[in-house]
Order: structure tokens, then C-alpha cells, then sequence
């Protein structure tokens, strides 16, 4: 959808690219970008988990999107690069390497 349409539909119109958007699909566009962060369906909301057990790493940071159909399989990747960054960012502050 091009952001004219956008913007004259206004925001949250429908879009035919992510009528059928699932978790896994999600997931496999993020595995496929080489971002290493898991998506989770919390209640109204999403989460990307970044989870090192072997060096006692736990980090999520949340997406307050209700539906996983409201973005298309490449967005959810875009987003879970933002994610990482974030995460990355917190463990440099903290000294850690991820």
C-alpha cells in the first residue's frame, strides 16, 4: 500500500498484504533476516525475546500491537531489527556483550 492510499483511507485501512500475517510467518521473516529475537502474542500486545541461557541473558521488549495481521511478515522483521538494536544497546550499557 503506498502512502497515498494511506493517507486518504486513513490509518489502519485495509491492506491485502497482511490479511493473513500469522505468528509463524512473522517469525520466519525475522529468522530469514538473521535477526536473532523470538515473537510472542501476549494479551493485546506482542513481544520479541532475545535469550542467551548460556550467559544468563533474558531481555523482551514489547510491541503494543494487538493483531499480528496489522503488519506483513517484512514489518514484523523491520521491527524486530528496532527491537534488537534496543536490546543491544541495553547490554552495552550494562557491560555485556550479547
Amino acid at each position: 500500500m503506498r502512502l497515498e492510499e494511506v493517507l486518504s483511507e486513513g490509518i489502519g485501512a485495509h491492506n491485502k498484504e497482511t490479511d493473513m500475517t500469522t505468528i509463524r510467518q512473522a517469525q520466519a521473516a525475522i529468522d530469514k533476516a538473521g535477526i536473532p529475537l523470538e515473537i510472542v502474542r501476549g494479551e493485546g500486545y506482542h513481544y520479541f525475546i532475545y535469550y542467551k541461557p548460556e550467559r544468563n541473558i533474558y531481555e523482551t521488549v514489547s510491541v503494543y500491537v494487538p493483531y499480528t495481521n496489522t503488519w506483513s511478515p517484512a514489518e514484523w522483521a523491520n521491527q524486530a531489527g528496532v527491537a534488537f538494536v534496543e536490546i543491544y544497546n541495553v547490554l552495552s550499557q550494562r557491560g555485556v556483550e550479547g
